[in-house]
């Protein structure tokens, strides 16, 4: 059941796909899942959780890798722009602009997500100073929040059925604010 919805909120976008849809398409009544799920909370909660753990721990790897500086945000550009898992978007990034539109247990893990990446955004930044990768310019948070939102707006992209390539150029132009080894850095 999770991964039906999961793969029926993430193609089609949560916001499109009803609790009836999903006992149907799972061929089950809806009694059955309020069984399991409790409501339809639980299930979303339950769908994002599953994503997350599927998905999302693929990107956090990237971030809190022992792979240079260059090596991560080539990979989070990767990931973002040709990975297959983001031909439909990300659903995190779905199931975040609809928030409003959830139970609670989903907003609280929504918010417990969000906060999460920002930790190891910001990680990944506070390390970047030491090598030269981030001017000290730029305050931590407010970069963290700057690669999330530059991730999230290529992800977006790509559900929108944007070239590769085009999500690719932009997001790698938009990340050239952190300077890469091959840049100079005078």
């Amino acid at each position: 059941m999770i991964d039906l919805a999961m793969n029926a909120y993430w193609r089609e976008g949560p916001a499109e796909v009803s609790l009836n849809s999903i006992c149907q398409r799972a061929g089950v009544a809806k009694p059955s899942l309020y069984r399991e799920f409790g409501d339809e909370d639980g299930l979303t909660a339950a769908v994002l959780q599953a994503y997350a753990d599927a998905v999302l721990s693929q990107v956090l790897r990237i971030v809190t890798g022992p792979e240079s500086f260059d090596q991560k945000v080539e990979d989070l550009i990767r990931y973002a722009s040709e990975d297959a898992l983001s031909d439909n978007g990300c659903l995190y990034v779905k199931m975040q602009a609809a928030t409003h539109r959830f139970g609670e247990k989903t907003q609280a893990l929504i918010a417990a997500i969000d906060a999460g990446a920002e930790e190891a955004y910001a990680a990944l930044l506070t390390d970047a100073r030491r090598t030269g990768h981030a001017p000290e310019s730029i305050p931590t948070r407010l970069g963290a929040r700057y690669m999330m939102s530059q991730i999230t707006l290529a992800l977006v992209l790509r559900a929108a059925g944007e070239e590769p390539l085009l999500v690719r150029d932009l997001l790698t132009l938009a990340l050239s604010v952190f300077p890469s080894d091959k840049q100079d850095r005078h």
